[in-house]
């Protein structure tokens, strides 16, 4: 008999990130408590959520030579755990919770809350994406008159067959059109009657 371990429960549902890329946050537990940085990615692993804080949380990283780089080592920004960070209010600088909200217009939102809040709304930050998206309408879409077109036409299947096989083949292979079989869904053979035809 195993260990008894208890069941994963997952820190976030999908939809309720509340830290986003390009926020500011401060730092809450660890080595770098009480810093303020910015956001540069989310991991959003739903069992061990992280974020990486630009110019917080210093790792090294050693890196073997190349024809191209010399050996040497890095410092890079390390991830720390979601819950280690928390947003900084952009009017009373202080560390706040948040909570989703919908405004009057329908438009879900991010409202600061907490003692140290002012309860003002905080918007999602602009950045450029790494890798943009495809516009709309590139040239590797397909035309949407193409995409309306209706290519299938009910009982189309035995005329596919008769093209593609021919006769002697399909009665080896005991396919045989338009004979309705009484063997129900569980028979050996292969009635293409049965589909509509």
């Amino acid at each position: 008999m195993g260990r008894y371990r208890r069941a994963f429960k997952p820190m976030f549902e999908s939809n309720t990130w509340k830290i986003v890329k390009g926020d500011k946050v401060q730092i809450t537990a660890g080595r770098d408590k009480g810093r303020i940085g910015t956001v540069k990615e989310v991991l959003r692993d739903r069992q061990w959520p992280r974020v990486v804080v630009e110019g917080a949380n210093m790792v090294k990283r050693h890196i073997k030579a190349t024809k191209e780089t010399p050996a040497g080592s890095l410092s890079l920004e390390g991830p720390i755990h979601y819950s280690n960070v928390a947003l900084v209010d952009p009017q009373t600088h202080a560390p706040v919770r948040v909570r989703w909200r919908y405004t009057d217009q329908g438009e879900r939102v991010r409202q600061l809350c907490g003692g140290l809040a002012s309860g003002s709304i905080l918007p999602k930050p602009g950045y450029t994406r790494s890798r943009p998206r495809l516009p709309s309408n590139s040239p590797l879409d397909t035309p949407s008159a193409a995409a309306q077109e209706a290519t299938h036409r009910p009982g189309d299947l035995p005329s596919f067959f008769d093209k593609i096989l021919p006769a002697e083949a399909m009665g080896r292979r005991g396919i045989q059109l338009g004979r309705n079989t009484s063997r129900g869904w569980r028979g050996r053979g292969f009635a293409a009657s049965a589909l509509g035809a």
